[in-house]
């Protein structure tokens, strides 16, 4: 894949991640949901090829990573913001740091997925009659 195409699925996927952010200070819940899913979705692709042209198969630094659970939604979502227009930069130059920053991306795009599934459950759950 060309890096032009990488380039726009990733500036794709910090657009989604605009529109949440936006969605959080509107409290639009079903919006900010469908953004990230969105955002993560185009990550996931993008990290994916990325990783099919990688020599390196040993990433120790993959292994310090782990979920949150203490999540705060609109900061993460700008690191990974940041993240990206991070990598997005690098892949003019340095592959592998562009990797490594859209794999972190993902992780913290996943975070909030995470958290955002769990305070979903939890609504849905209060919602129930007893």
């Amino acid at each position: 894949m060309a890096r032009e195409e990488l380039k726009e699925i990733l500036t794709s996927a910090i657009r989604e991640l605009e529109e949440a952010v936006k969605a959080l200070v509107s409290m639009d819940n079903r919006t900010l949901t469908g953004k990230v899913w969105k955002a993560a979705s185009d990550v996931e692709y993008a990290t994916f090829l990325m990783s099919l042209s990688r020599r390196e198969s040993e990433d120790e630094w993959k292994k310090i990573w782990k979920l949150s659970t203490d999540v705060d939604v609109g900061a993460t979502l700008i690191t990974a913001q940041n993240l990206l227009k991070q990598a997005t930069t690098d892949l003019n130059s340095k592959d592998e740091e562009a990797y490594r920053k859209a794999w972190l991306a993902r992780g913290h795009i996943l975070n909030v997925q995470n958290k955002l599934d769990k305070l979903r459950a939890r609504v849905v759950h209060l919602q129930r009659p007893s």
